[in-house]
């Protein structure tokens, strides 16, 4: 669970990310709205879609992650968004069915979902959530061919807050069996006369597309496009990312 300094840490390392925004704006212009942002986290997509003029709502389990977000979208329409606080599992039973134009998982939220089963379930959720003619965008790594984790202690990132220098360090130790990362991250906050150490631990699942082929037909959902990349490069088998668009029906 994300505490209010992991909250913090983690808009200053993802603030600047914004690569992915216009394959969001593309998709919410061919489907419409409301969009359906899981795994919100601290608003980052959210922001421009509220911006320009669609109405959504966000699903986060961390309450401190749902306050940035709060904060981030303050001044806009709030008849134009909706925070809910909550596991996608059990929080997207307790939505309309057949509202949503768009849902999406964006930058590795997918794999926080570890449990096939779990993810059957959150799948179907969605499904039932969306209209006949709506999309489902889920965005994670591409695994195809990385090499395993092996626990070591890797450098992946530098970052200031104010007078403060933040070093981000990085273990992963990979249990192929079962395709999931057990990672270990570290962030080193050095002032002029404090260093303070602060440790998050997560499990990732590495998933593949045939992975993903199997839970959408279990879910009866089909794959319509897969990309390689944010700017919507077509998926070769190995790309920076995974970007699978699913749909109602049967694959």
């Amino acid at each position: 669970m994300y505490d209010e300094l992991v909250a913090e840490l983690y808009d200053l390392e993802h603030d600047s990310v914004t690569e992915d925004i216009d394959l969001y704006l593309s998709y919410a212009a061919r489907t419409g709205g409301p969009v359906l942002d899981l795994g919100c986290g601290t608003g980052r997509v959210m922001l421009p879609l509220v911006k320009h003029g669609y109405e959504v709502v966000g699903l986060d389990a961390s309450p401190h992650m749902l306050d940035r977000a709060r904060r981030r979208l303050s001044g806009l329409p709030e008849a134009r968004f909706k925070l809910i606080h909550g596991v996608m599992q059990d929080s997207l039973y307790n939505l309309p069915e057949e509202t949503f134009g768009l849902a999406i998982c964006a930058l590795n939220t997918w794999s926080h979902v570890h449990d096939l089963q779990q993810a059957m379930e959150i799948l179907e959720g969605i499904k039932k959530a969306l209209r006949p003619s709506g999309l489902l965008i889920l965005d994670m790594e591409d695994v195809a061919g990385r090499r395993p984790g092996n626990g070591e202690v890797l450098l992946a990132g530098k970052f200031r807050r104010g007078e403060d220098i933040i070093l981000k360090l990085v273990s992963a130790k990979t249990d192929q069996a079962n395709s999931i990362d057990h990672v270990t991250i570290i962030w080193d906050i050095s002032s002029s006369d404090t260093l303070k150490r602060v440790v998050f631990e997560a499990e990732m699942r590495n998933y593949t597309l045939g992975e993903i082929y199997l839970l959408f037909k279990a879910a009866g959902l089909k794959i319509e496009n897969v990309f390689g990349s944010w700017d919507m490069t077509p998926y070769y088998g190995q790309g920076d990312r995974l970007i699978v668009v699913g749909a109602k029906g049967n694959i």
